[in-house]
């Protein structure tokens, strides 16, 4: 159900043709295309461990390309996601109340 409420939005964002820069929309597809692999290898692994080896602790003994792609897919999922945060970090204005957490927030008088 997640997967195709993605889908969806997706879909809704690129139809409407956003005004934004052109690492965001490059992003977004390269985030779509990971979750699509994601999704697929989940659903290969569940059916793999659970269905078809059911039982097989032989099978259980090694790690197949699902596996791995969960955590090659998680980290190339977080690495597409700081570095739009990276980008988009230095462009938030500054609040006329700086927090007294931030260590180097400047003070206004």
């Amino acid at each position: 159900m997640v997967y195709s409420q993605e889908v969806v939005l997706v879909a809704r964002y690129f139809i409407r043709h956003r005004p934004d820069p052109w690492f965001i929309k490059l992003g977004l597809g390269l985030l779509f295309l990971n979750d699509t692999m994601a999704t697929l290898s989940e659903i290969f692994c569940v059916y793999m461990y659970l269905i078809k080896n059911w039982g097989n602790i032989d099978y259980l003994a090694y790690q197949y390309w699902p596996i791995v792609y969960f955590c090659v897919g998680t980290g190339i999922s977080a690495l597409i996601c700081q570095s739009f945060l990276s980008k988009s970090t230095p462009n938030l204005p500054l609040s006329p109340h700086p927090s007294p957490l931030a260590p180097h927030s400047p003070t206004h008088h």
